[in-house]
């Protein structure tokens, strides 16, 4: 199930850039999560995203997991997963859009977490069906543009 996105704060990492999109929710330990950025403009193709991940706590400090249990009782380092092809449309709107999975492995991770996106997208016109291209299409990469927006991700573990 891919979930969809909706408006938010700025990180000071990125402050050059537009107000972002925000998506609010919950997800399980233990569970892969699809996620999706779409082009606001209803015209582009998403096109390439960089992310960064932080945790801002929240766990709770009485927390006993018991060795025999499995869990490998540190922060999971990267809870993206992004696919040889992150781009394909997951809301059938006919746009290309950018796709990761989420995934938290450990009780620690319990609490909220931040996934924020900054992305390049293009005008379909500059983009070609390409067998050779994991994704099969290529684009003209000079017309890739920063859209100038953040998508932001604030997960509760």
């Amino acid at each position: 199930m891919r979930k969809l996105l909706a408006v938010a704060s700025l990180v000071s990492a990125w402050s050059s850039s537009a107000l972002a999109t925000t998506y609010t929710g919950d997800q399980l330990v233990k569970e892969t999560q699809g996620y999706y950025i779409y082009a606001t403009n209803g015209v582009s193709f998403m096109w390439s995203c960089s992310c960064g991940v932080t945790y801002l706590g929240g766990a709770p400090s009485d927390l006993n997991i018991s060795p025999a249990s499995g869990d490998p009782q540190q922060l999971t380092s990267n809870p993206m997963h992004i696919q040889a092809c992150a781009m394909w449309d997951a809301n059938a709107d006919g746009l290309i859009d950018y796709n990761f999975d989420a995934r938290w492995d450990s009780l620690l991770d319990l609490g909220a977490w931040d996934i924020l996106c900054q992305c390049g997208q293009v005008d379909p016109g500059y983009c070609t069906s390409d067998p050779n291209h994991v994704c099969g299409i290529s684009c003209l990469l000079n017309y890739v543009y920063d859209d100038g927006e953040l998508t932001e991700f604030q997960i509760e573990v």
